[in-house]
């Protein structure tokens, strides 16, 4: 019971951005585990399949692929129905190695995924296969298929705002799909989408980061515009929202997409 209780809150810990607190929390659960479990148990491979998922958001990658296999190779021992999460998870580790293609076939992999149509992420409700489909959107993008990701991206939206309304994953799913509009040229729709996620992460107090990305992405929208004013006051608030997440108050303003990717999740799910 006490390992599960650490599991939930390494969950929370990962969904708002605390990554190590998130890690060492697995790894309490993974040692307890361990001790009275078979090696072979489910929630031995749920252990590993989170601490996979929390090394992968640290940019930790070797030792995601190496968490994330023995999960893997768990659940295919026991024919856990289970082996689908693990599936998508080492996709999402293998897009961040920059390896979209064996993303894919990864994906590709899950059981309930195998025919990749829009119908098969969506039509059973389940919250996690709308996260399947926003990384397929992204694994589409990397591949350069704009047109796919567009729709794949587009479709999680609207199933995350009927689900879940105005929360974190809608704040992130406004993002994905504006950076995919701006990329395709609508650049007053991508406008339109930034601010609704500037609007809703103001509302929470866990999406801090999402609010400054978006700020960020705004400033340089409208910099590119000629609407210099509006692109300096939007990058003005995003450092303050970073100065604020990161707690020092005297961090240099920074123009760097990568800087204000850190203060959010690589795969919100």
């Amino acid at each position: 019971m006490y390992a599960s209780a650490c599991m939930l809150q390494g969950l929370i810990e990962l969904d708002t951005n605390n990554v190590e607190t998130a890690l060492a929390s697995f790894y309490v659960a993974l040692r307890i585990r361990e001790q009275l479990l078979d090696p072979d148990d489910a929630f031995v491979a749920s252990s590993l399949n989170a601490i996979s998922l929390a090394y992968t958001e640290q940019g930790d990658l070797r030792k995601a692929v190496e968490a994330g296999q023995k999960a893997i190779d768990i659940r295919l021992r026991t024919g856990s129905d289970r082996i689908g999460n693990s599936y998508s998870n080492m996709a999402s580790t293998l897009l961040r190695l920059g390896k979209p293609d064996e993303a894919e076939q990864m994906l590709k992999r899950c059981p309930s995924l195998k025919n990749f149509t829009d119908e098969t992420f969506l039509s059973t409700g389940n919250p996690r296969f709308s996260g399947d489909m926003m990384l397929l959107a992204r694994i589409r993008q990397s591949q350069g298929r704009l047109d796919d990701a567009l729709r794949l991206s587009s479709k999680a939206l609207a199933f995350r705002q009927k689900l879940f309304g105005n929360r974190l994953k809608t704040c992130d799913s406004l993002y994905q799909v504006a950076n995919l509009l701006q990329v395709s040229g609508n650049t007053e729709l991508a406008i339109v989408l930034l601010e609704q996620s500037v609007s809703f992460a103001k509302s929470l107090e866990e999406a801090e980061g999402y609010f400054a990305r978006a700020k960020f992405h705004l400033g340089q929208i409208y910099a590119a515009l000629g609407q210099t004013d509006q692109g300096k006051d939007c990058m003005k608030a995003a450092n303050q929202a970073r100065r604020r997440i990161t707690k020092d108050l005297a961090l240099r303003d920074v123009d760097s997409e990568d800087e204000f990717e850190k203060l959010v999740l690589w795969m919100l799910w």
